[in-house]
């Protein structure tokens, strides 16, 4: 008996074709949806009481370390609480924001665990170099270091593209700020100046002629250290 030549097709069971068909695959929200639904204040509140009470302790030991003087202040505590609250929050939340929700990276973030202690390890004295160490290193040498750290921060649990641009943006915006209220001049009240006329100046003012070198590089591994507990933060949805 002649087999054929073309066999012929069985038809599928019911169940079988249903178990072969593929299911729509359901839309991902938009890049603003996502970000709408991840930054909200009570995220973006723990950022914020970091910045207003470790950030404003270290700010006091720029004071001490004679980096930075109040000309036409009372209450400078007051002032890095208001200010440094608003830095920390904006330097982690901008960097969080630009590698985990608007352009995800490939690389995880640190374990929580491991970002607190990169913060305290590698930011703290950090800034604490920044504050003491200009008898014996140059305000550029402290930037070398500071850009170094961040460097290496970022080619261990980033290494893309946006993450630059976010630290460049972070550097850019946060160094021009302080050159713009560090140097408030006495007079009316402006949007400008919300903290008020003069109410502090850095002493080194190798940068713009307002603020230090390394004052960019604070800011970078602000990004790169706090940043990963943002990013961890944000990714648990």
């Amino acid at each position: 008996m002649l087999l054929p030549l073309f066999k012929t097709k069985s038809a599928k069971s019911p169940a079988a074709a249903a178990s072969t068909e593929v299911a729509p695959s359901t839309p991902r929200p938009g890049r603003l949806v996502a970000l709408r639904r991840i930054v909200t204040p009570s995220r973006m509140l723990p950022f914020v009481v970091v910045g207003a009470t470790l950030g404003a302790f270290l700010d006091q030991c720029h004071t001490l370390g004679g980096v930075i003087t109040h000309p036409n202040n009372e209450d400078p505590l007051l002032e890095d609480v208001k200010l440094f609250g608003f830095v920390y929050c904006f330097s982690s939340m901008l960097y969080a924001l630009f590698t985990e929700v608007l352009f995800r990276v490939p690389r995880p973030p640190a374990p929580i665990e491991e970002g607190v202690a990169i913060f305290l390890g590698v930011y703290v004295p950090g800034y604490l170099m920044t504050a003491f160490a200009g008898s014996w290193l140059s305000n550029a040498t402290q930037l070398g270091i500071l850009l170094a750290l961040s460097a290496f921060l970022w080619h261990r649990y980033d290494g893309s593209v946006q993450g630059v641009v976010a630290l460049s943006i972070v550097a850019a915006v946060g160094a021009g700020i302080e050159a713009t209220w560090s140097s408030c001049p006495r007079g009316p009240d402006s949007w400008l100046c919300p903290l008020g006329p003069e109410v502090f100046q850095y002493v080194d003012k190798d940068l713009l002629g307002r603020v230090p070198y390394w004052l960019p590089g604070i800011y970078t591994l602000s990004s790169t250290t706090l940043g990963q507990i943002a990013r961890r933060y944000l990714a648990r949805d």
